[in-house]
C-alpha cells in the first residue's frame, strides 16, 4: 500500500491521515489497524470499527475465493428444458405445439400452466376460463393428477384449501377401510 506500511508491526493503530497523508472527514475520524490475512498472511490496513465487529479477517482475494466456493456448492443448476418455464409464485408452464387440442388454453407464447394441462388431459377437454384448478397439498409445482381438483369460479370462495384437504383426508380414510 504505502512505504510506511513495510516496517510496521502487526496490530499497530494509526489515523488515516498518518497512513495515506491525506485529510478528510472519514480519514480523520477513523483509526486503522495493520493486520495480516488469516489465510494467506498478506498485511493490510483495516478500520478499527470493522476489526471490533470481527469483519475483514481475510483479505479481499481470500474472501472472494471462499465466497465463490460457497456459491458453487450451494447453487445446483436446474436442467434446462426449452419447453418448460418456472412462473412466479411456484407455478410451472409448458409450451404446447400449435396443433395441440389444448391450444385454446395457451397464452400468446403457446404456454399453458401445467396443472391446468394435467386436468384438461384427464378430462380430455379444454378448460374454460372460469374453471380453476387447486393443488390439494398446497405445493404449486406438484402437478400430479391425484393432487389436483377442479372448481369453478362460482363455488371457488366456498371451496378453499382447507375444504379440499378435508375431502382428501376423508377419501384416504375410506381407501384404508377397504
Amino acid at each position: 500500500m504505502d512505504t510506511i506500511a513495510t516496517n510496521i508491526a502487526i496490530g499497530t493503530k494509526l489515523k488515516g491521515r498518518d497512513i495515506w497523508g491525506r485529510t478528510g472527514k472519514s480519514i480523520d475520524r477513523h483509526t486503522f489497524i495493520w493486520l495480516a490475512c488469516e489465510l494467506c498472511g498478506k498485511c493490510r490496513w483495516i478500520s478499527e470499527t470493522q476489526y471490533k465487529r470481527g469483519e475483514r479477517k481475510k483479505c479481499k482475494r481470500c474472501s472472494d475465493r471462499i465466497n465463490i466456493r460457497v456459491a458453487i456448492k450451494c447453487v445446483k443448476p436446474r436442467p434446462f428444458h426449452p419447453n418448460i418455464l418456472s412462473r412466479g409464485e411456484g407455478y410451472i408452464s409448458e409450451r404446447i405445439p400449435r396443433n395441440s387440442p389444448y391450444i385454446r388454453m395457451a397464452d400468446a407464447g403457446n404456454y399453458v400452466l401445467q396443472h391446468r394441462l394435467a386436468i384438461a388431459n384427464a378430462l380430455r377437454r379444454c378448460l374454460c376460463t372460469h374453471e380453476l384448478v387447486h393443488h390439494l397439498n398446497g405445493i404449486r409445482s406438484d402437478n400430479r393428477i391425484e393432487n389436483l381438483v377442479l372448481v369453478n369460479s362460482h363455488n371457488h370462495p366456498r371451496y378453499t384449501y382447507i375444504h379440499a384437504l378435508q375431502a382428501r383426508i376423508r377419501q384416504l380414510e375410506q381407501l384404508q377401510l377397504l
